[in-house]
């Protein structure tokens, strides 16, 4: 039996349904068993899957036994298969307990195949050396990535994860109903960037921020004319992380917003509806079309066919691909959609006429790269299938 343990301990909640559909999909002769653990604040807690039977927890005393061959979790596996993302330091014991690399050397001592394959859409790829093969979208983010040396290991699958490529969770129906939403509007979905970079100038625009404080207004002016807004928040905001007031004071937020330690998110956008992390499958289903606010998302959003709008500069600082050009004309033809310069100095009424003009307007039949992409890959290739072909060799 093809059986194997995928294991990450950075996931985003909505990887909970992603990741089990996806790998329910591979076929009756492969199994995937899906483990996972205590992390960073980039994945999901103990109590949060307890609806879902197919995600398994590996506690601190599990990890022990592993470590010390008395729990031989590998035995009933014909490898292991990790994600992209290394995580990042969380405490002392867990970080003295590297669970990943545990895992990793003790299938590859076994002589059991080790799998990485990038199951994220953003650019934090972490190779792990000890691996058999690495199914990364493109030669791109192979030659960013991996080290020449493993090259010959690397396989191009396009982007596997796809939350297109699975059901979503809710209808049409039951989505709209669950957010209160207008049946009868079309959805633009908002991505903004964690509320911190908004106002960070090697990020965005001098009038991005501006914006960003008037989507509530512009949405209230757009429902007439057939959309709304919802919004997908960073997981950063989402989840309300640390609240930095000495970060906030820097960017000049209000100080009414310091004081009583309000997010930008709540703050601002009051009116307008936030989808769960839970239903980014839904949301990327059920909108037409996006603006997003300084995230490498960007640069994936045309796997969905449908036109995005971009709000400020679009290479920020901290991405790590090197190997590529970033003129403003070649990385604005890696994205399906627009980049926005300026709006904020736009009236409501012609901002909306942009948005919507770009929303019907755009066909992916003009997009430069419908098929090959530099970064996500070729389109047309069926990587679920090339991955179901390798784990079962």
């Amino acid at each position: 039996m093809n059986r194997y343990l995928y294991f990450s301990d950075i996931n985003q909640n909505a990887d909970k349904h992603l990741k089990t559909s996806i790998f329910k999909k591979l076929g009756k002769d492969v199994e995937v068993d899906f483990y996972t653990s205590y992390g960073a604040r980039r994945n999901f807690t103990k109590k949060s899957i307890s609806d879902y039977k197919d995600i398994y927890w590996l506690n601190l005393f599990q990890k022990l036994l592993i470590k010390f061959n008395i729990y031989k979790i590998d035995k009933k596996y014909k490898g292991i298969i990790i994600g992209n993302f290394k995580n990042k330091k969380i405490n002392y014991i867990h970080n003295n307990l590297d669970i990943t690399n545990i895992l990793v050397r003790k299938f590859k001592s076994n002589k059991k195949k080790v799998i990485q394959v990038f199951d994220s859409f953003t650019f934090d790829f972490k190779y792990n050396k000890n691996a058999d093969l690495f199914f990364i979208p493109s030669k791109l983010m192979r030659d960013n990535f991996i080290p020449k040396s493993l090259h010959n290991k690397c396989i191009y699958s396009g982007i596997i994860f796809n939350p297109l490529k699975i059901k979503s969770k809710l209808n049409k129906k039951e989505f709209y109903k669950k957010y209160n939403l207008n049946y009868n509007l079309k959805l633009i979905a908002i991505y903004p960037s964690r509320y911190d970079r908004l106002k960070d100038l090697s990020c965005s625009n001098k009038y991005d921020f501006d914006f960003f404080c008037r989507l509530e207004e512009i949405n209230k002016i757009i429902k007439k004319k057939g959309y709304q807004f919802v919004i997908k928040l960073h997981g950063y905001d989402y989840f309300k992380h640390k609240f930095n007031r000495q970060q906030m004071r820097k960017y000049n937020f209000s100080e009414k917003i310091i004081k009583n330690k309000i997010h930008p998110s709540d703050f601002y956008l009051k009116g307008i509806p936030k989808v769960s992390d839970d239903d980014f499958s839904s949301l990327i289903k059920y909108s037409s079309s996006s603006i997003i606010f300084i995230s490498s998302l960007i640069y994936f959003q045309h796997l969905f066919k449908k036109p995005s709008i971009y709000i400020g500069k679009l290479w920020p600082k901290d991405r790590a691909l090197k190997k590529i050009n970033k003129s403003s004309k070649y990385l604005s033809d890696l994205i399906f959609g627009k980049a926005l310069k300026g709006l904020s100095r736009k009236s409501n009424s012609e901002i909306i006429s942009d948005i919507i003009g770009i929303s019907e307007k755009l066909s992916f039949d003009y997009f430069d790269y419908k098929k090959d992409h530099p970064i996500t890959g070729d389109l047309d290739i069926n990587g679920l299938n090339l991955f179901y072909r390798k784990l079962k060799e």
